[in-house]
């Protein structure tokens, strides 16, 4: 005896009078689009900004343009992606820095550490495929 779809369940109590029952798979709940518009911008309230910034290690002093450097992160030149930061440390050859995300209304920062130009060896896993 087979069941007739994935959403049926077969229970036998006795062999002679099997009982089938119909389980419903639930349907997804839809939103109106006033539902939805709603709810996105509820998402986008609390979504936070992230901030990719370089900061020199001894000083504390965040990269603001090819030879200055700020104290204040808000002067900081802000990079699009953590491999853009990396890609430019790569190319101007700065050492001793590290990535510090920073994010908005929050009392932590994310501070990555960055290895020397010197000790990375070939290129990226990404660029041999």
């Amino acid at each position: 005896m087979s069941l007739a779809a994935p959403q049926d369940f077969f229970i036998s109590r006795l062999p002679e009078r099997p009982i089938f029952v119909k389980l419903r798979a639930s349907k997804p709940n839809r939103l109106s689009s006033r539902q939805q518009n709603s709810a996105s911008r509820l998402e986008a309230k609390h979504q936070q900004r992230m901030r990719i910034l370089l900061q020199q290690k001894e000083t504390g002093l965040y990269f603001k343009d090819m030879g200055s450097w700020a104290p204040q992160s808000s002067e900081a030149m802000d990079f699009v992606s953590s491999t853009a930061a990396i890609d430019f440390c790569m190319t101007h050859k700065l050492g001793g820095v590290q990535m510090v995300l920073k994010f908005d209304e929050q009392p932590y920062d994310i501070v990555l550490p960055m290895l020397p130009t010197a000790d990375r060896h070939g290129p990226r896993p990404s660029e041999t495929a």
